[in-house]
Order: C-alpha cells, then structure tokens, then sequence
C-alpha cells in the first residue's frame, strides 16, 4: 500500500450529505480546473471525485460505462455504493457507508483512510452488485487520494477491476501445486527404480530420470518467477557447500538437450567452502547462466563454471567463449528481451537478475569481449557459515 498511516474506521454511521447547492458549488469548482478534468479523463480506469460525504461530484467516461453509460449529472450526489448497485444497499435499501457491513468496505475505508491521513490508501473492494440483473461478484483494488480544490476536501477514486487477475492467481497456484505434485512422484519413481536396478540400470530409465528432474526445476522456476514478481516469494536460508551447488548443476545438465555435444566443466576448487543462502533459488540462478552459456556456443566447445571466495562474499562465474553483440548487451537484463526467435522467451538473464540481488541479497552482472568471451557472475554474501 502506499500509505504507511494507521487509523480506526470511523463507525458505520450517517454523516449526512451535502445539499443540492453544495454539489452544484463543488461541480463549478471542480469545472473551472480544466487541467482536473483532463487527467480525469486521461486516466483509462474508472475515477470518481467525492466530497467529504462520499458523494459523487464528478466522474470519467470509464466510470460511467461501469455504472451503465448514464450521464454525469445522473451520478451527481450518489455514493459509490449507490451508483454500482451494491448488494447491501439495494436489498437492505441502506445508505452507503452506514450499515455494519460497510466498516469492513475496501472503498469506504480507502475513503475514509485518505480524508484522515491526508494521503493515497489502497485496499481491496469486493463488491457484490446487482448492476447486470444479477448478484455479480467484482474484486476492484481502490485507490483513494484526498484532493483540494478552491479550499474544498475532496477525494479522488480510482477502481481498477483486478477480479481476473485474483482470478489468475488462484489458477496458477491450484496449477503449480497439482503439477508440482505430478511431477514429483514421477521423479521419485524413477528414483526408486533406478536405485533397484543400480549401476545396471537401462540408459532408457536414466533419461527418464534426468528428464523428471528438468521437469521439476522448470516448473518450480515458473513458479518461483511468479511468486518474486508479486513479492510473495519467501525465500529461507541455510548452509550449503559449492561442492553441493556444483554437483546440483551436474545432474541437472546430464542429458539436458541444451548441453548435447558440448561440455560443462566445473572447477571445484572451493568446493568445501560452506555460505548460507537459499540452495534452491542460487542453484537456479546458476542454471539460468549455464543455460545462456551453452545456447551461446557452437556444438564442440565448452562451459566452464567456478567459484572464488573472498572473507564476506562468494563469486560464481559462467564462462563461454561467445561474445555478446553491444545491442544485447545493453538489454539483457530487461524483461521479455530475447535473441531467440520462439515466443515466451526472454525471461532467463531477468530472473538471474531477480532472485540473485532482490532475493538472494547479492549482486548479478557480465562481462563479454570478442577476445575474452563472455562471463556472468553472481556475487553473494557467505553469511555466518564460517
């Protein structure tokens, strides 16, 4: 939210509304401010202006097509519970704001916030209306801000309809969840046999295996990716050695399609060097470079990967011989930028960036020469491993 204030919801009450002449002043007010009214109308979400009594004084053209395209003037004086026919008002024929039911409004605590504070409050609307004919659920996220005009208090909101998105968000994590679920009994099936079979087992099986474990590592770096963007990632921490991330990466590129007909070489000289981390999301940062370096090299050549300590930091590095043109250079690092020409790409170099400096706390970068090739490293703090 952008407020950081703490305040109490007044009581549910009436607090009485302005008259006919107060809101036809306010209006006046409000139209002799052309630049209001063209960020009004600028805005492609619906906006209200309210007075101090929550009464409409003013609304954009979006906010009147959710309403039923009515005329502005139709919407003068009306609250907004009032102008989207919500449920509690039409079936308890209530005033807006004054039942029991509305100390708990997202709109009128974000009102009620901003007017107190002084500042913008955002809380999330879950209205109940009955402007289809029907009880319709809409999930808006509203966003008050107080705004004074020729001395007058008025407040400024904007409804952005966020119902698919929450919708979105429930798919996806009922998604992950199931196939995460899947995918890992596979894993752990094909780990079983192959601890059966041993040394002997079919090659067939140990395809098998490396690929349910490539599955898993993809669905959980999707998962991951979407969690750190809506900051709802927490990532925990503990003792891990190089020699323990470095293995991860060798089985995670034995048999990986990327890999086929080049090398990874990994240089374990520190690999008893113990830090403190999140395992999982190190361990995908690294991936991501590996994966950038072997689709940056010619069948034949090779990826070398190592680690160099300092007293407070590891650095790992993830070395091709390619050179990056200056042009990718400049946006690697951006969202959604790619050199490969399949869509959905673009996310690789982006998510080295996220996990490794916002959740890993370090910090991500490259170098790439014609002569030197190309490196990225990841500089992380060790923690108290020592």
């Amino acid at each position: 939210m952008h407020s950081t204030s703490t305040f109490e919801t007044p009581p549910a009450e009436e607090i009485g509304r302005a008259s006919g002449e107060e809101l036809a002043r306010a209006l006046t007010a409000l139209n002799t401010h052309p630049t209001v009214t063209a960020l009004l109308e600028a805005v492609a979400a619906p906006v209200l202006i309210l007075n101090g009594q929550r009464q409409i004084i003013s609304a954009n053209r979006e906010a009147r097509e959710l309403v039923g395209h009515v005329g502005a003037g139709e919407l003068l004086g009306r609250r907004p519970g009032e102008a989207l026919l919500c449920a509690h008002v039409v079936e308890n024929r209530a005033d807006c704001g004054t039942g029991e039911l509305c100390r708990s409004c997202g709109a009128a605590r974000a009102i009620r916030g901003a007017l107190a504070t002084g500042d913008r409050v955002e809380r999330e609307y879950l209205l109940t209306s009955w402007h289809s004919g029907d009880a319709e659920a809409v999930e808006f996220l509203a966003r008050a801000a107080p705004l004074e005009v020729d001395g007058q208090r008025l407040v400024v909101l904007t409804l952005d309809d966020i119902s698919h998105e929450k919708r979105r968000r429930a798919l996806e994590q009922t998604f992950f969840h199931d196939l995460l679920n899947t995918a890992g009994g596979l894993r752990g099936w094909t780990e079983i046999l192959q601890i059966r079979e041993g040394p002997a087992a079919d090659p067939a099986l140990v395809r098998l295996g490396a690929l349910a474990r490539r599955l898993v590592d993809e669905v959980q770096g999707q998962r991951d990716l979407v969690q750190a963007e809506s900051g709802e990632l927490e990532p925990h921490r503990e003792r891990v050695t190089v020699g323990e991330l470095l293995e991860e990466l060798r089985v995670l590129f034995t048999e990986h399609a990327v890999a086929e007909e080049r090398t990874l070489e990994l240089d374990d000289a520190a690999r008893d060097t113990a830090l403190i981390t999140n395992p999982p999301l190190l361990v995908r940062v690294l991936t991501n470079m590996v994966k950038n370096a072997f689709e940056a090299i010619p069948p034949g050549a090779r990826v070398r990967v190592w680690a160099e300590t300092a007293p407070d930091t590891i650095t790992f590095r993830v070395h091709n011989p390619g050179a990056m043109p200056r042009s990718v250079q400049l946006r690697v690092f951006q969202r959604s930028f790619t050199t490969k020409e399949r869509p959905g790409r673009g996310l690789g170099a982006y998510g080295m960036k996220l996990f490794g400096e916002r959740y890993l706390g370090g910090e991500v970068g490259f170098t790439s020469t014609a002569e030197a090739g190309t490196t990225f490293w990841l500089c992380v703090p060790r923690g108290q491993s020592a």
